[in-house]
């Protein structure tokens, strides 16, 4: 039996700001990801075909490996290679329910909708250490990297006024290949273009109707997935990606080094808001009016962090306080913010440190300054 050789092509990995090691919450021998990461379903029957392998070492990112050999050129090409143009299309979703809410991403997402990111950004200017498959520079943008996600078998547009079949068009990004509508039925004043999507490739797809481009979703074959995934991420190993963006060159010779594609998470940033409860010595009840064991004066919060102020918001009956930061506060996973507390009780300073950090349950949003307040109790 002959020996096999694999090479690793590339890499995708997620970082995140929030946690200490810059990309996940469990470093331990064997990483438990945050993330699920796995070929949507044409993408793993093409990984059959060509003898690709997905591996992951390190949470939160996968590695691609081909079988490869050598030609008469001396240069490593895949054994089986692929089309001269073409994509690997991978699935995210989260197992961590918190990794999205510890990243700036909105509270209550539009339904329907993921992440789309690719290594075809357009960036000829990127250096090979820093590959990102986000619109901005390596960070995702909830807005520009947010797509509407479609992955029923058909596609329904309605159209006020006259319409062909012929006029209205699907069009996939990247690709010359356009969808007719597979009929139109008329209703009323209006007619209601349907598009067969069972054997459509997943994709980018703008829908054109006279003419005009009317809106632009993902579809996602069926299949792929149950639960709306966090991102779609679509690799090409030719063009349209830039040349610094491949993993092979024009005449299927592997690079000498392999790209590591990237896409970062910024942490979430809110308005920290402690409500500080005073009780009873060894009993949970708070105190009734009047009957508190001593009197509290000179409270307040303090942050380790230079510019980080908190302010004395609200005081009810001397047993009951709250204590608002005055600017928003990056959340990060370690002690690189210490928040501690002091207070005179019977004119003895009292000091607790450090204070505990806002959850992601405890997120809302202000109905009146439109702010993002995490609270967090505090019971003395």
């Amino acid at each position: 039996m002959g020996t096999f050789k694999y090479r690793r092509l590339c890499d995708v990995n997620f970082q995140h700001a929030y946690f200490d090691n810059g990309y996940c919450a469990r470093p331990v021998v064997r990483p438990v990801s945050d993330l699920h990461i796995f070929p949507a379903a044409e993408t793993d029957k093409l990984f059959r075909r060509h003898a690709l392998r997905i591996t992951s070492n390190r949470a939160n990112s996968i590695s691609i490996y081909g079988e490869v050999e050598k030609g008469a050129d001396n240069l490593e090409r895949l054994a089986r290679p692929l089309n001269d143009t073409g994509k690997w299309v991978f699935i995210v979703t989260e197992r961590n329910p918190s990794y999205r809410l510890l990243s700036d991403a909105p509270l209550t997402p539009a339904p329907a909708t993921c992440l789309y990111l690719t290594n075809a950004t357009g960036d000829a200017a990127a250096a090979a250490d820093a590959l990102h498959l986000t619109k901005g520079a390596g960070v995702v943008d909830w807005q520009q990297d947010l797509v509407s996600l479609h992955t029923a078998p058909t596609f329904q547009f309605v159209h006020n006024g006259p319409l062909d079949r012929t006029e209205a068009l699907l069009k996939l990004k990247n690709s010359t290949a356009e969808r007719e509508a597979t009929r139109v039925v008329p209703s009323g004043n209006a007619n209601q273009a349907v598009f067969d999507l069972q054997n459509a490739v997943s994709g980018l797809y703008t829908l054109w109707v006279k003419g005009g481009e009317l809106q632009t979703f993902y579809y996602l074959n069926a299949g792929n997935t149950g639960n709306t995934p966090l991102a779609v991420i679509e690799l090409y190993w030719n063009d349209p990606a830039t040349d610094n963006y491949r993993w092979q060159n024009a005449d299927g010779g592997l690079r000498n080094t392999a790209p590591t594609y990237e896409t970062g998470f910024a942490t979430r940033r809110s308005i920290w808001k402690y409500q500080i409860v005073f009780k009873h010595l060894n009993e949970t009840d708070m105190l009734p009016l009047g009957i508190l064991r001593g009197v509290v004066s000179e409270l307040k919060i303090s942050s380790s962090v230079a510019g980080e102020t908190f302010n004395l918001e609200q005081e009810t009956d001397n047993r009951q306080f709250i204590v608002t930061a005055q600017q928003p506060l990056d959340w990060q996973e370690g002690t690189q913010r210490i928040i501690g507390l002091d207070y005179k009780l019977n004119d003895d300073l009292k000091h607790r440190a450090p204070l505990p950090k806002p959850v992601p349950d405890s997120l809302r949003t202000d109905p009146q300054t439109n702010q993002l307040i995490a609270s967090i109790s505090l019971h003395l």
